[in-house]
């Protein structure tokens, strides 16, 4: 995963290790800033896996008080009407 604006929102002081990290110490496959820098996000093996790393990263010590941290299954082939 990657993203080139990375480097251009940590200049511009959001910070973006400590999403990543987090969600990266309770279990992501993957993690990666969203976009420029709104949001992260982590893949997981299964919406089970990303509802306990959900619970479980709230109940982080290290997670700021004004970050809000939900699970969300993956939707292919867009969503249908």
């Amino acid at each position: 995963l990657g993203n080139d604006l990375s480097h251009a929102a940590e200049m511009l002081g959001i910070e973006v290790a400590r999403p990543v990290h987090l969600l990266n110490k309770h279990g992501a496959l993957g993690a990666q800033m969203s976009g420029s820098g709104a949001a992260s996000f982590g893949l997981f093996a299964d919406i089970d896996s990303a509802e306990r790393a959900t619970q479980a990263i709230r109940a982080d010590a290290d997670l700021p008080r004004d970050y809000a941290v939900f699970s969300a299954p993956l939707i292919a082939g867009g969503v249908q009407r």
